[in-house]
């Protein structure tokens, strides 16, 4: 299957206030990291930047059976408080993850291209190999059970459907890594495409992050050995004193900009930017 940058919903940056703000809108303080998307077949968890990098695998028995796909921050912790021992044998673990990927692309199982590498407000490059097993072309995730649900998608056990932009094949791969993650590195859950094979990026932000409330309530707060730690991020709607508070109250975590959701936006994917998600940073941007 393909990994393209365009995967993410990409905002549009918020210029001038929409006339519905406080009616319409839902709010995020989004933290300081890196975005990625997080994909999990069966419990089988890989993180993958925007440019189609891994950045790790684990196993997390939390997440359903079938493909759950979530749009995280990665939100690391101050380097100061990293032990030195803990940070080299993380450095370690990174080289034998990047030989190990180095060696599946050799094979035709993983290829990454840097053309797939962009910013926030850039647009996207070229699709990028994830994994072998497609037959054909086309642009969007890959799912569980090997059917696409994208344009031009084929997988091994059926045609790809019209569908949000999904391709076809098995993520993570079986052979995912399960030695237990080093350091206090967690996830920020902002959105969810996927739930246990149910497509989600085609409902509107009110259903997904209800969604994700609901399924983070049954789940335990306290991830095993062998998995990160996620931390839901709320969507409010906006009020004068919600965006106050956003603005000068501590959140728990580096702030990095606030996002404004339109309550019956889908989780666009596909498109360089939408205007139904709007970023606002302070400073300027």
């Amino acid at each position: 299957p393909l990994f393209s940058p365009r995967q993410f919903q990409m905002p549009d940056w918020l210029l001038e206030p929409p006339p519905d703000l406080t009616t319409n809108w839902l709010m995020q303080v989004r933290p300081e990291g890196d975005r990625c998307l997080l994909l999990s077949n069966d419990g089988r968890v890989q993180v993958r930047r925007k440019n189609g990098y891994v950045l790790e695998h684990y196993h997390d028995a939390r997440f359903p059976r079938g493909l759950t796909i979530l749009d995280v921050v990665c939100i690391e912790p101050p380097q100061e408080d990293v032990p030195e021992e803990a940070m080299q044998q993380a450095a370690a673990g990174q080289m034998q993850l990047e030989a190990h990927a180095g060696g599946q692309e050799q094979q035709g199982d993983v290829g990454v291209d840097d053309t797939g590498r962009h910013g926030e407000d850039g647009a996207a490059g070229d699709d990028i190999d994830m994994a072998g097993g497609a037959t054909g072309r086309g642009r969007g995730f890959p799912t569980a059970r090997g059917r696409g649900a994208g344009r031009g998608g084929r997988g091994p056990q059926g045609r790809g459907r019209s569908g949000r932009g999904y391709a076809s094949g098995d993520a993570p791969a079986p052979s995912a890594h399960r030695r237990r993650p080093v350091g206090d590195r967690k996830y920020a859950v902002c959105d969810v495409l996927a739930w246990g094979d149910h497509d989600l990026a085609g409902a509107d932000v009110e259903c997904r992050l209800f969604w994700l409330e609901s399924r983070f309530s049954e789940m335990s707060d306290k991830p095993s050995r062998r998995a990160r730690a996620l931390q839901l991020i709320p969507a409010v709607p906006v009020t004068p004193e919600v965006l106050s508070q956003a603005y000068h109250l501590e959140s728990g975590y580096s702030k990095d900009s606030l996002l404004f959701l339109h309550k019956e936006g889908h989780y666009h994917v596909s498109e360089s930017v939408t205007p139904l998600a709007l970023l606002w940073r302070g400073g300027g941007g």
